[in-house]
């Protein structure tokens, strides 16, 4: 028996001067309660000079990530009602 699951996807950039230095990827759920979210390294040197920056950079992934969770619980609770 097959079963499909909507899922909305989100990807994103951390860049110095056009130059990708980490990629976020999060995946969440139709209904909001279940996340994965990955952040990866991509060019080590220009994390390790810009670390700072691609820190706040996955803090706003992160952020926007929870965004989009919230809306979807929320959308959840209004169906349900």
């Amino acid at each position: 028996m097959l079963k499909t699951d909507k899922t909305t996807s989100l990807t994103g950039l951390s860049t110095i001067d056009g130059v990708s230095a980490m990629s976020f990827n999060a995946n969440i759920d139709q209904n909001g309660s279940g996340s994965t979210f990955s952040a990866n390294v991509q060019d080590q040197d220009l994390y390790a000079k810009n670390r700072v920056e691609c820190r706040k950079d996955k803090d706003d992934f992160e952020k926007e990530m929870y965004k989009i969770q919230d809306a979807l619980i929320d959308e959840q609770k209004e169906t349900v009602e």
